[in-house]
C-alpha cells in the first residue's frame, strides 16, 4: 500500500510541477523568431520559395521571412 501512495504522490507532483510551468511560463508563451529563408529574384527561385512559404505558413503556423539575397551569398 506505501508503495501505490508513493507512486500516486510522485505523480501528482510531476503533474503539478508540469502544470505550474506551463504555457503561463515566460520562456516558453515567447513567439519563436521569423523562419528566414533567403532567395534569389529568379523566377524558379520565386515559385520554390512561395510554396515553401505556403506550407510553412498555413501548414505548420510559422512565420516565414523571405530575403532576398545574391546567388553567391545563397550558395
Amino acid at each position: 500500500m506505501a508503495r501505490r501512495t508513493l507512486k500516486g504522490g510522485l505523480i501528482g507532483l510531476i503533474a503539478g510541477v508540469v502544470l505550474a510551468t506551463g504555457p503561463s511560463s515566460p520562456a516558453l508563451a515567447e513567439e519563436p523568431p521569423p523562419i528566414r529563408i533567403g532567395w534569389t529574384p529568379w523566377s524558379s527561385a520565386e515559385a520554390v520559395i512561395n510554396i515553401a512559404r505556403l506550407v510553412l505558413e498555413d501548414r505548420m503556423g510559422y512565420e516565414v521571412e523571405p530575403v532576398m539575397t545574391n546567388i553567391g551569398v545563397q550558395y
